[in-house]
């Protein structure tokens, strides 16, 4: 017979998506936070610690489509397939610091702040073009609607066609970001970050109002779907939220989803830089390759005829372990190991069954004194595909007194 226990520590969803960073971190990881669209299932390290040398840093920036979802690292910009296989992997490396990004369905598109440039490429990797458009002062957002490419830069959006053609440099002269940086075009509306409130403007340049959405901190990042506004709300001299409003500008709400919802981020200088939606309420689970789930040690304890098995998580979720003829007790621990890679160390109690279930290890610890098991273990996180562990395992006779 086969019992099967388990232990449950919380769980991550995503529809939403926003970069992570982390301004004390000595070696810098691009990280990946994300929600459901209802605001539930918040996390700050939906994608954390990700494998790929040629994208990885801090990210400053987060795009989506049907198929991928993209973020901009500090030397580059990485691409996750949403619909698998899954693992990450970088697609434009040897970047300085890109920042802002948006994608359609064929490229991507990011802010090259320190070279006044905005870069393209296809998202595959190939046909990359550092600098798209020139000429740009510290491009620091980036959006694409409707045949054009717009971008925001301090006091100023620009828009081009994608073919490169109709070129404007200041399609709103004198308006633009101010005190963090956000960009959105959605329908016949741009919307940007100004002094304190989000600004709208219809694209032809009528109906401007600079306090769409008043009374809101540095704005990060700004993102629509067809029904809301989304957009990091900064304050002075603290950690980051995601904001929501109606798309109407109506039932704003700066802490949407408050900041560091898991209690991730590692200091005050920690925060968070754009935001991305999907239109689909439960994308499909992605891989964990880095962060496999390992064994640790096993202590026996003769007296008791039990064993205590250390398992080694990458992330808070659920653990079912399994075992032929054995009895088990999941305790779950919520303390991330540092030099473990922020694994979390689970206890695993193991003890023969009495009766039938139990009666081919008994009957091994009554004539060998040792009872050979294998143990299989399960790990798995919400929108996550499982990663699984099986080790071979020596239960000793009980001395009993």
């Amino acid at each position: 017979m086969l019992i099967l226990c388990t232990g449950v520590a919380g769980n991550a969803a995503a529809a939403l998506y926003w970069g992570v960073f982390d301004g004390k971190i000595n070696a810098p990881v691009a990280t990946v936070g994300a929600a459901n669209l209802d605001g539930s299932g918040a996390t700050s390290n939906y994608l954390a610690d990700l494998p790929t040398p040629g994208s990885t840093g801090t990210t400053c920036g987060v795009a989506v489509n049907d198929a991928y979802l993209v973020w901009a690292g500090e030397r580059g910009i990485g691409r996750v397939n949403l619909d698998g296989p899954a693992a990450p992997t970088t697609i434009v490396p040897n970047l300085l610091r890109p920042c802002g990004l948006t994608v359609d369905q064929t490229h991507v598109y990011w802010g090259n702040y320190y070279n006044g440039t905005i870069g393209r490429a296809r998202l595959d990797g190939s046909e990359v073009n550092p600098a798209f458009v020139s000429g740009v002062s510290r491009p620091c957002d980036v959006a694409v609607a409707g045949g054009y490419l717009y971008w925001a830069e301090p006091g100023r959006i620009g828009r081009v066609r994608l073919d490169g053609s109709e070129l404007d440099q200041s399609l709103f002269p004198g308006y633009g970001p101010f005190g963090g940086c956000g960009l959105a075009v959605r329908g016949q509306y741009v919307y940007w970050g100004a002094h304190g409130s989000i600004a709208r403007a219809s694209l032809d340049g009528s109906e401007l109002d600079q306090s769409f959405i008043p009374t809101v901190g540095d704005v990060e990042g700004i993102s629509t779907d067809s029904a809301h506004l989304y957009w990091i709300d900064h304050p002075s001299r603290a950690l980051a939220s995601v904001g929501r409003a109606a798309l109407d500008g109506s039932e704003p709400n700066r802490t949407w989803i408050p900041s560091d919802p898991a209690g991730f981020l590692r200091s005050d200088q920690s925060n968070l830089l754009g935001i991305a939606v999907d239109a689909r309420p439960s994308p499909p689970p992605l891989l964990l390759p880095e962060r496999p789930l390992r064994f640790g040690k096993a202590k026996h304890d003769v007296k008791a005829g039990t064993v205590r098995l250390d398992v080694w998580v990458p992330d808070w979720g659920k653990l079912a372990v399994s075992a032929p003829g054995l009895r088990c007790k999941v305790i779950a621990d919520s303390v991330p190991h540092p030099k473990r890679g922020g694994a979390l160390r689970w206890r695993v109690y193991l003890k023969p069954l009495e009766g039938l279930p139990g009666r081919r290890v008994r009957a091994q610890l009554k004539n060998k004194g040792i009872a050979e098991v294998r143990v299989s273990a399960t790990f798995t996180v919400a929108r996550t595909n499982p990663v699984s562990a099986v080790r071979k395992l020596k239960i000793r006779k009980q001395i009993r007194r």
